[in-house]
């Protein structure tokens, strides 16, 4: 599909001029033999179309196009893309003053060549150029394409490709990983997920890039990317045996230790995939490219989000006064009792599960939970018991997803309910 786009040196030169490389044949064979394309250049409006078009690496200028108007200020002007980053290279006059090199240099040009030079020594300093620009575009955690050629062949597939898909993928609980593992073990889980990325598009018509951290973005056809977005789930699945605990592992969740003595259940890390596709039009650019995928998730996800929460609190006062508080932050709450619970969670079918412990104990909770493994929707419920009983990790392997210990604040409760939607 021409995902990958084709590498271009720019000449800006005269027609009549004796140093134009276009008709140096060596040159030119080289350009050919390594995949690079020349064209040639001689007045500023064409300079407008062509670094929007080809968007190229190189721009070499003969210095007597420099007086006509050619400067380094005048060429930036004409760029359009602040992704596409190109080396600006001054070709000196034969027999001229080389005094002004240094002066082009403090202006704004990459570099200062002597026309002396033979077709293939020009050659072999842009090709030295090209490998280096390649390197230093990599991300230096993963080796894998970073920002900027990112945002680059983002940019080539809007203006150039008709049929593609983007796919950025990001890694769930990252934070709450890297609070229990460190930051040494999250860059070998994330240098992990490149690795596996990269050999999913390998031998394929696809690009995988890195924005950072964990940050990744899939490119190419949508057909090819359909193809490869169920292995995503199983080879990562892959990758957490090797870097969990075997106990952790094992429960599928690390025990999180959250603000006002909260403990949390929280699940293991997962990617999170969101989606964008040239039919989506709303957006103008890379960056908005990327904010559209990320918008196309949260309205999925918002539009998935279940706020019914049912209370079980033996206090009917107290039952009263929590639903009041929830309904003010749009859940939509109700009070149940534990004889009547499995009844009023078929009838209601609620996201959240809301268990004041404190006077059924431990023991109590765990019978409750052995009532709730019968409810059919057990696995969408998250479950958020208060208790003044210590020993959060009872009840949170009894079956609770969050432990809040009595007393506690009512904007506790609301922030925890907040942060599971």
């Amino acid at each position: 599909m021409g995902l990958i786009p084709k590498k271009y040196i720019v000449h800006i030169a005269s027609e009549k001029s004796k140093l134009r490389l276009q008709n140096q044949e060596n040159f030119i064979d080289k350009c050919h033999a390594n995949g690079i394309y020349l064209l040639e250049c001689n007045n500023l409006e064409d300079l407008k179309y062509i670094l929007y078009d080809y968007k190229p690496e190189i721009l070499i200028v003969n210095e007597d196009m420099y007086a006509q108007g050619f400067d380094y200020e005048t060429i930036s002007e004409k760029q359009k893309s602040r992704y596409n980053i190109y080396k600006l290279i001054l070709l000196g006059n034969k027999k001229k003053d080389k005094s002004k090199a240094f002066s082009y240099i403090e202006e704004g040009f990459d570099d200062f060549l002597d026309s002396d030079l033979s077709a293939e020594e020009i050659f072999v300093k842009c090709f030295a150029y090209l490998r280096r620009k390649n390197i230093l575009e990599k991300n230096q955690l993963t080796k894998l394409p970073g920002i900027n050629r990112t945002y680059e062949i983002i940019e080539h597939c809007l203006h150039d490709i008709k049929d593609w898909q983007l796919l950025h993928v990001t890694i769930d609980n990252l934070n709450q990983y890297n609070y229990m593992y460190g930051v040494k073990n999250v860059d070998n889980l994330i240098k992990q997920s490149a690795s596996m990325l990269a050999d999913l598009v390998k031998d394929s018509d696809l690009f995988i890039g890195h924005l950072g951290k964990d940050n990744f973005v899939l490119l190419g056809s949508r057909q090819n990317i359909n193809d490869i977005y169920e292995e995503l789930e199983n080879e990562f699945s892959a990758i957490l045996e090797k870097v969990y605990n075997k106990k952790d592992f094992e429960n599928q969740y690390i025990v999180y230790s959250a603000p006002h003595k909260v403990r949390r259940k929280e699940k293991l890390v997962t990617l999170n995939i969101s989606s964008c596709t040239s039919l989506d039009r709303k957006f103008l650019s890379g960056s908005d490219l990327i904010e559209q995928a990320l918008l196309n998730k949260f309205n999925k996800r918002k539009h998935l989000t279940n706020k019914k929460v049912v209370i079980i609190e033996e206090d009917k006062d107290f039952a009263e006064l929590l639903v009041d508080r929830l309904e003010l932050d749009s859940f939509e709450a109700s009070h149940s009792s534990p004889k009547d619970l499995l009844k009023d969670l078929d009838t209601v079918r609620p996201g959240f599960l809301v268990i004041e412990a404190a006077k059924m104990g431990l023991p109590g909770f765990e019978e409750l939970c052995k009532k709730l493994n019968k409810y059919d929707g057990i696995a969408d419920l998250n479950i958020i018991v208060a208790s003044n009983v210590p020993g959060y990790r009872n009840f949170l392997e009894a079956g609770a997803n969050t432990y809040i210990p009595k007393p506690y604040e009512l904007d506790t409760l609301l922030e925890e309910l907040k942060l599971s939607c």
